[in-house]
């Protein structure tokens, strides 16, 4: 009971001073949505990018850490935003059918990539893997002038919101095809908050990934906009602008994971959540994990906070869960119970 309170009291507080910052430009625009239902167009594959790598640094290590940078495969609304981009950590000295690449996909409204390389760049280079950070459009040096980091990822101007997603899922994919031709190997992604939620959009359609990993993941858009705190200067905008919510779930019908099965196998799959979490709760991430056949899910005493207070102990948990995926020695199915020690896969 306790660790519930804490855990719900860490994320309003977050949410009251992590999301207090508001648009300043009025986004509502009338839209009309994605034309059609045509998966494969909407999910349009990228060609195999030229991807352009700048080292800056030859670790004692045995790391090379750089930026790299590649035209994306689908433009937004705003030609400054557009050229994929990122960091990276790679070693040159193994083979590629040995060599493993981590694609790791930052969160929405993230300032900086700090708080992933916390989580998971210390533990996965001790493993020798391969580290890419791609950055996630609207954010960091994407960021549009005089706007805060993310501010026109997603916006009340939901036909611009559905092509910077399909740009953020795209680049991605281009990404993972890249890493498969050019370095070799297997290729993991690993998305945290919402680069979760674009890890799922990603499964759905690239079978290139080998692996996915979803941290604190979301499945609804609608669901997070018109039903939680973090979307509600969004809902404000819509609602001014005379959105209802049945019209949102028709102008955001292809964004929901949940409507389709993964090209990634289901046993290639881990789902990791909190129990408490208030971003983005389990009646939003449920769905998704029962659609897709309840794949491999650890569940953690926590709420979305636990990004920072259980960081340490997820990135062991993947770790290990990789490991014995590249054994071939699959954990065996087990259910979590709350009181339950953390760190057990459902």
């Amino acid at each position: 009971m306790f660790k519930k309170l804490l855990a719900k009291t860490l994320d309003h507080l977050g949410i009251t001073f992590l999301f207090s910052e508001r648009s300043k430009v009025f986004h509502y625009k009338p839209s009309v949505g994605f034309p059609s239902d045509d998966f494969e167009a909407f999910y349009q594959a990228p060609e195999v990018p030229e991807v352009r790598m700048s080292p800056q640094m030859n670790r004692p290590d045995g790391y090379e850490f750089g930026r790299f940078e590649f035209e994306s495969p689908l433009l937004s609304t705003h030609p400054e935003n557009d050229g994929a981009r990122g960091e990276y950590y790679i070693r040159h000295d193994q083979k590629p059918a040995g060599r493993v690449n981590v694609v790791i996909v930052h969160g929405w409204r993230m300032e900086h990539l700090q708080r992933v390389h916390k989580m998971f760049t210390k533990t996965f280079q001790k493993a020798g893997y391969d580290l890419y950070f791609p950055t996630v459009p609207y954010h960091f040096d994407r960021a549009l002038p005089g706007s805060y980091s993310g501010e026109y990822l997603v916006t009340a101007d939901l036909d611009h919101s559905l092509q910077s997603l399909r740009q953020t899922t795209a680049e991605i994919r281009a990404l993972i095809r890249w890493i498969k031709q050019a370095r070799g190997g297997k290729v993991v992604v690993i998305g945290v908050s919402m680069g979760g939620y674009f890890s799922n959009m990603m499964a759905l359609c690239e079978e290139e990934a080998d692996y996915v990993i979803s941290v604190m993941y979301g499945n609804s858009l609608v669901h997070a906009i018109w039903h939680t705190r973090i979307g509600r200067h969004i809902r404000a905008d819509l609602e001014q602008g005379g959105m209802t919510l049945p019209e949102l779930e028709d102008r955001l019908r292809m964004t929901e994971p949940s409507r389709w099965q993964p090209k990634v196998p289901k046993e290639n799959i881990l789902f990791l959540h909190g129990l408490y979490d208030v971003y983005i709760p389990p009646r939003d991430t449920n769905p998704l994990w029962e659609a897709w056949g309840r794949p491999d899910r650890v569940l953690y005493p926590c709420g979305h906070a636990g990004i920072v207070l259980y960081r340490r102990q997820m990135a062991r948990d993947v770790l290990h869960w990789l490991q014995e995926k590249f054994q071939n020695e699959p954990e065996p199915v087990r259910v979590l119970q709350e009181a339950a020690a953390v760190g057990k896969f459902l």
